[in-house]
């Protein structure tokens, strides 16, 4: 009697066992699974550059985004336009933690004006939606662009996208 009782004792045991092995051991899946990864969009918060200009020399060409990293880049493109008041100044940059992303059109003889409604680091990329309100026939002609003033963590290229 004693005998069986051992028996029964560790055929359960090893019943018991095998349940939980079993349980433990990932499932097998008959067919590869692929995850895509995701791609983090992160709000870029920026300032609005005022009193520059974009300098003459600067290429010609429909509108176009350009991240600006140093001083020297910086002077290549845009000009101070200091003017008379207490907001005449240019606004102040420092390219050791910031960096600039100028939005910059062709010239035109139209009073277009180039609204950024928000900028987002998406992967590699730094997109840039904006928006632009179509105005009347200038006597003149002048370049709309907009420059916008960002933390240094976010780089990438430009990407500029219609609203």
């Amino acid at each position: 009697m004693k005998k069986r009782i051992v028996t029964l004792a560790l055929v359960s045991l090893a019943f018991v066992s095998c349940n939980e092995t079993k349980s433990t051991v990932p499932e097998q899946h008959s067919e590869p699974v692929t995850v895509a990864p995701a791609t983090e969009e992160v709000v870029v918060p920026f300032t609005l550059l005022s009193n520059y200009f974009i300098k003459n020399d600067f290429k010609e060409a429909d509108l176009q985004g350009v991240l600006i990293t140093s001083q020297a880049e910086f002077e290549k493109v845009f000009g101070a336009a200091a003017t008379m008041g207490a907001n005449g100044k240019p606004t102040a940059i420092d390219f050791t933690t910031q960096n600039v992303i100028a939005c910059i059109g062709a010239t035109s003889d139209m009073e277009n004006k180039l609204t950024v409604n928000d900028v987002k680091s998406v992967g590699t990329s730094l997109v840039v939606n904006y928006s632009i309100e179509e105005g009347k026939k200038q006597s003149f002609t002048s370049r709309n662009f907009v420059g916008l003033l960002v933390d240094k963590k976010y780089t990438g290229a430009v990407e500029l996208v219609k609203k």
